[in-house]
This record gives structure tokens, C-alpha cells and sequence, in this order.
């Protein structure tokens, strides 16, 4: 049976599509400015951390009450490879957590030199709703990007993990993805005004014959590298001649598990950008569609994304930051927002997402999609989406996407059969 994702065509799946479609909207939709007082809001409102304003002293009770907000011992059954999580597995991890002896103590801090994971629990272990799955990790809460900054709340038992905080997510972290570092130095390193970003889904340093940290290591979209402004051109940075290349500040690890900083070469012609992006509709349909394709990653695994991330990775190359998850970005995120209630009329959602541009957001329970454009009267999106119902010969027929597509969105369904107009909660735009 060839069921096809309805409504869409070949030429759909390309950016250049929707950009056309859209040229009117040429015009700057957010300055420099504009999103620096956006950030400035979010954080003042709570809804995004500043680590770097942390209180000198971090109490015991407010270590204990950020960690149990993380690490909660689910009520449903859990799974991993297979067999039913026991009682004495959680009771394991708790202890790993080392509550009991948490004490009052300054904030550590760090950097993340190396793509990780952050954590429900001290434990890289892979747990399942179904003893089947393999896709939705249960303690994945989202992965974290080289150069992010974090603040360290406490260490496990065995040292291998630290409770962290970034600027919208929190979790346990292996400590071998983290250096540990001056808080000055660090603030340095992540406002420095001279900075590239990745604007690509993934770059790859070079191959390193000095170095196996660096060597062909992948960034992804929305890394910020601060460039460096004092060197001399004819100096080589790993042997390599610097012409045509910027030459970026790289945190590393050091033996100790302290923060070295080292320095490696971006090509010009490398996906990045020196600065942010521009913030236009046409930038951000191009951002958005350099993810058709990629596989659907829960909280980053398997190297990608999820819908919420995705979103977060876009935008982060335009210098805004964004809420980690769907319910947060939709409630607690600066911007217009238009909420739904159960009894809103699904012909009266059709006239509000009939006037949203691309670049809006449109929220279900637990999903988010990017406007992206009409086409004949229909309004299209992009997502990241594990699959969709279809509707053939008056049967609704699933689709495996797994992955990052584009759909006419009142043509498709939910995962439990509901048009997806229907199941659509809230409206995001932060450029109205």
C-alpha cells in the first residue's frame, strides 16, 4: 500500500517553496535589540535561568527541592531491556543521588565540552513506558551543546554524575561531558561579543592527529564559539596554516576535570555565521527546513531532536533563547500567545491559524509545529514527530515518520485519531 503524507508534495519539502511564498515578509521581524530585551523578560519572569546570577550560597533545602523536581520516582511501570524496574533499582539510584547529604555550598561551575545528556536520575541507563521500546527514553530530559554554560548543585555518591543547571533545562550530567571552571571565566567565554554561531544542523571539526577530544567532533545547530581576536595569522593552530578559517576559543577537559581553553579552526565556508543570523521569516523557514529529514531523537537522543528542540535550536541562531519544553514555551515564554479551551470550534481555530505567518508556533498537548506557509488555502507546517494518521478511501492509515516532515496540518491526525486542528491547544508567535 503506498500511503503518502496527504497533500504534500516533492517541492514541498523544500525551503525555497515557502520562502517565495512568503516574500512579501522581507522586513527585519526582530533587531539586536528587540531580542535582548525579549531574553532580559523571559529571565526576569523565571522563565529561563540565569545561572551566572546564582546566590552565592546554595541552602540544602534548595538543592533537595531543584533535585527532587528532576528525579522523581514515577508512579507507571518502567522498563529496561525488558524486565520491569524493582523497587530496590530506585532505591539504588535515590542513594546514588546522595540527598542525605546534601549540604549548604557555593555554586560550582562549568562548560560542556562534549554533546551530552541530561538526566532524570545519575544513570545512563536507557528506560521504556513498554518492554519493546526503544525510542523514548524516560529519563532522557534534553541533550546539551558544547560551549553551554552550566552551574553545578551537587555531585553523586560515586562521582560520576553532577546535578546541573542550564539556561532552561535541568538534569544529572556525566561529569566526563562537563569542565569545571571559574564562573568568570566561563561568563567571559559565553557573552563574548566577537563570536561565531552554528547556523548548520551539524558541522564537523577537522580531523585532530593531536588531539581525540577534538578530532571530528560534531556541533550542532546554535553552538556559539567566541572567536579569537588576539593572534598572530602566521602562528598555526594544530599545525594548521589559520588563513581562511576563523580561529575559535574551544573548552576542553584537562586531566583534573578542570576547564582548558584551546583554540580550533571553523572554515569560512563552514555552516556559521559570524554573529547571529538576521532575524527575517526567510532565515528562520531556512533554519527550520536544514532539519527536514533528520530522525526523531526524545530529548536529543540518537543525535537529533525532538519537536520542542528543534524549536530551541532555531532560534538560538538568531540570539533567542527559548524554553526547553512544549507546555513551558506555550505558557511561560514572552510573545503573542492564543490559548483553546475544549469548547472552541474547530471552524473557529481554522480563522486564527488561517491568519498566523510562518514562523508561528501551534501547539497540541505535548507537541509543538512551525507554521511554514499556505498553499492553496491550507496551512502547512514542519515538525519533528514520531508519526501521524492519514485519511485513505475513509480510513485513517498511520504513518512512521520518525522524523522531521512537513504537513498540511488539517489533514493529519494524532497518534489517538484526532485531527490535529482539533487537538490544538495555543498559539505562540514572539514576532507579533
Amino acid at each position: 500500500m503506498d500511503i503518502r503524507n496527504k497533500n504534500v508534495m516533492d517541492s514541498m519539502y523544500y525551503s525555497d517553496l515557502w520562502i517565495k511564498l512568503c516574500r512579501r515578509s522581507k522586513g527585519t521581524l526582530l533587531t539586536e535589540e528587540d531580542i535582548k530585551k525579549m531574553n532580559m523578560e523571559n529571565i526576569k519572569k523565571g522563565y529561563l535561568n540565569n545561572i551566572f546570577e546564582e546566590e552565592n550560597e546554595l541552602t540544602r533545602e534548595s538543592i533537595e527541592e531543584s533535585i527532587k523536581l528532576v528525579s522523581r520516582r514515577p508512579e507507571a511501570d518502567r522498563y529496561k531491556n525488558g524486565a520491569k524496574l524493582s523497587k530496590e533499582y530506585y532505591d539504588k539510584l535515590e542513594d546514588n543521588m546522595n540527598l542525605n547529604e546534601l549540604r549548604d555550598r557555593k555554586p560550582e561551575y562549568g562548560i560542556v565540552v562534549k554533546r551530552g545528556k541530561l538526566k532524570s536520575f545519575p544513570t545512563s541507563d536507557r528506560v521504556f513506558k513498554e518492554p519493546k521500546d526503544y525510542e523514548l527514553d524516560r529519563f532522557m530530559e534534553s541533550a546539551v551543546y558544547v560551549g553551554e554554560p552550566c552551574v553545578i548543585y551537587s555531585i553523586s555518591r560515586d562521582g560520576k554524575w553532577f546535578f546541573c543547571k542550564t539556561f532552561n533545562c535541568s538534569g544529572w550530567i556525566n561529569s566526563e561531558y562537563i569542565a569545571l571552571g571559574d564562573k568568570e571565566e566561563i561568563e567571559e567565554f559565553s557573552k563574548s561579543k566577537d563570536f561565531i554561531v552554528v547556523t548548520g544542523r551539524k558541522i564537523m571539526l577537522g580531523y585532530n592527529p593531536f588531539s581525540e577530544a577534538l578530532s571530528e567532533e560534531s556541533l550542532d545547530m546554535g553552538v556559539r564559539l567566541p572567536i579569537e581576536t588576539d593572534w598572530e595569522r602566521n602562528d598555526n593552530i594544530y599545525d594548521m596554516y589559520t588563513e581562511g578559517n576563523y580561529i575559535v576559543k574551544y573548552p576542553v577537559r584537562d586531566r583534573s576535570g578542570k576547564l582548558k581553553l584551546t583554540h580550533v579552526l571553523i572554515p569560512f565556508n563552514a555552516e556559521v555565521k559570524k554573529g547571529y543570523l538576521k532575524c527575517k521569516r526567510g532565515n528562520i523557514l531556512k533554519q527550520a527546513f536544514k532539519f527536514q529529514g533528520e530522525r526523531y531523537g526524545w530529548g536529543g537522543e540518537f543525535e537529533g531532536r525532538d519537536c520542542s528542540s528543534m524549536i530551541v535550536d532555531i532560534f538560538r541562531t538568531f540570539g533567542i533563547y527559548f524554553p526547553r519544553n512544549t507546555s513551558e514555551q506555550l505558557k511561560k515564554s514572552v510573545g503573542k500567545s492564543i490559548y483553546f479551551d475544549e469548547s472552541t470550534q474547530k471552524n473557529d481555530k481554522l480563522r486564527v491559524i488561517e491568519g498566523v505567518k510562518p514562523g508561528a508556533l501551534i501547539y497540541l498537548s505535548g507537541h509543538v509545529v512551525m507554521v511554514i506557509g499556505k498553499y492553496k488555502e491550507k496551512t502547512y507546517v514542519i515538525h519533528d514527530v514520531i508519526g501521524v494518521h492519514v485519511e485513505d478511501e475513509g480510513e485513517l492509515i498511520y504513518l512512521p515518520i520518525r522524523g522531521v516532515t512537513i504537513s498540511s496540518l488539517c489533514d493529519i491526525y494524532t497518534s489517538g485519531e484526532v485531527n490535529y486542528v482539533d487537538a490544538v491547544i495555543g498559539i505562540k508567535d514572539i514576532f507579533s
